[in-house]
């Protein structure tokens, strides 16, 4: 998401080279924000936007990821002009788990942490598109509130 920063991406560029890191199965934004999203669990999760694979901080130069949250963002985020794109794989934006943040050292010391988990595509049902949380967790630093 171009107004991400540095700290997220980073989070998110960490899962790519797990084998679950596959690509979502869409490839325009119109079918992006007119599907349903649900994790595997049943429970909503809601596209936040594009990540986009740009700049030179990016070492997945190129490779775009597709972002959800648990709580319905006030709109999509995408590069003006993107309507179709080439997607890497997907994450979810999320607080840590009280077990993650008892093993982190930043979070012991009272920093605002925020996790990042790899998503890997579960198939379609009557619902919409259903993604299953690999356990592949990433966190960063939340500079932002």
């Amino acid at each position: 998401m171009g107004l991400i920063l540095h700290p997220q991406r980073r989070g998110i560029e960490s899962l790519a080279p797990y084998p679950e890191a596959i690509p979502p199965g869409f490839a325009n934004i119109d079918d992006i924000t007119n599907t349903q999203f649900f994790d595997s669990e049943g429970a909503s999760i809601y596209p936040a936007g594009v990540s986009t694979g740009v700049g030179t901080c990016s070492d997945i130069l190129g490779l775009h990821v597709l972002v959800f949250t648990a709580q319905r963002p006030e709109s999509f985020y995408f590069t003006e002009g993107q309507r179709s794109i080439d997607l890497a794989y997907s994450v979810i934006v999320r607080s840590p788990s009280e077990a993650e943040r008892e093993i982190d050292a930043l979070a012991q010391s009272g920093i605002a942490r925020r996790a990042v988990e790899l998503l890997t595509p579960a198939g379609f049902d009557e619902r919409g598109a259903i993604f299953k949380r690999t356990g592949h967790v990433a966190l960063y630093t939340n500079l932002v509130t």
